[in-house]
């Protein structure tokens, strides 16, 4: 059965800027950072969702950040945004179990697509082509999680293990397990198998994520289902109460199902030409996808690694750069 419904958007924009610092920091983190052609990676997010098949997004922001994102967005003409506020970070979990529970507040029900804020996605087109071709299939009951094939044995990305065959005239592959950031030796195993990074992105229907929130952590759905009609308009965004939001979760959304057994079967979708602009691990992925500067240069040592210097003409990643 095709879902005709409009996909509701909800995109990610917490971040404490510990990655790629100095030039993203706690108060301006990576994905505010207007370096790609002068566009944020929050702004090619939003712009990624205006299309037909979308419902208009949901963002969720810190507190601290809300003002950027409200000045963000309106540079790219989105105006009368929905911004939910948390005034603390919380787990992924809890930040999904609010947009979704806001957006059937507003919307009702349908699919529900999740994307953190701070990927880079070289082919808007594909990425649309992407979502209609996974909305064809029938979500109802399912939770689908997006892989990247990787390129190289990373050890800054979690790694989807799925299992060997598709399913039945698809692309879809039931997931066996996560692992999160591993060590070397133990990612180039992870590639040599076939394992997929994590790309952070899901789709599911709303009612599907809420039962599955209620059948593992019911206390925190009531929390959040109480932040949500406690909420009080704060200028142009939506303020959570902050009491009933309570971080009950140490782990991330992902590992939560698969631990438990799935009751409900979590799928996954190969997703090319997505890249995550926070890791520096090899000193280039960044430099591969800052489109507005025109040269870069990589040096390569043993003693320093994982900085970045830059200027307003070229990047220098230094990574071991020792001077006697």
């Amino acid at each position: 059965m095709k879902n005709t419904k409009l996909i509701t958007p909800l995109i990610l924009a917490g971040g404490s800027g510990t990655r790629l610092w100095p030039i993203s920091r706690k108060e301006k983190p990576k994905q505010f950072l207007e370096i790609f052609d002068s566009y944020s990676l929050l702004q090619l997010t939003a712009l990624r969702c205006q299309n037909s098949i979308f419902n208009k997004p949901i963002f969720i922001v810190g507190e601290s950040h809300r003002f950027i994102i409200a000045e963000q967005l309106r540079k790219i003409g989105i105006k009368n945004a929905n911004i939910l506020i948390e005034s603390k970070p919380k787990n992924t979990l809890a930040a999904i179990t609010a947009g979704v529970l806001y957006s059937k507040k507003i919307i009702q029900d349908g699919p529900f697509l999740v994307l953190p804020s701070d990927h880079y996605i070289n082919n808007t087109k594909k990425f649309i082509t992407l979502i209609k071709d996974t909305i064809k299939n029938n979500i109802k009951g399912k939770l689908i999680c997006f892989g990247i094939k990787p390129t190289s044995p990373e050890t800054k990305y979690g790694y989807i293990i799925k299992e060997n065959a598709k399913l039945k005239s698809s692309d879809i592959y039931k997931i066996k397990n996560f692992k999160e950031k591993p060590k070397l030796n133990k990612a180039k195993i992870l590639l040599k198998n076939g394992a997929l990074w994590n790309s952070g992105m899901f789709l599911f229907e709303i009612e599907t994520i809420i039962k599955e929130v209620q059948s593992f952590y019911p206390k925190m759905l009531t929390n959040v289902d109480l932040a949500i009609k406690e909420s009080t308009p704060d200028l142009d965004f939506i303020r959570l109460n902050s009491d009933e939001l309570i971080n009950h979760l140490k782990k991330n959304f992902l590992y939560i199902f698969v631990s438990s057994l799935l009751l409900l079967p979590l799928l996954i979708f190969i997703k090319p030409n997505l890249a995550d602009s926070g890791s520096l691990n090899d000193g280039l992925s960044f430099i591969q996808i800052l489109k507005s500067l025109r040269s870069s240069i990589a040096i390569s040592s043993n003693d320093v690694i994982n900085s970045i210097l830059l200027t307003s003409l070229v990047i220098v990643t230094i990574f071991g750069m020792f001077i006697n």
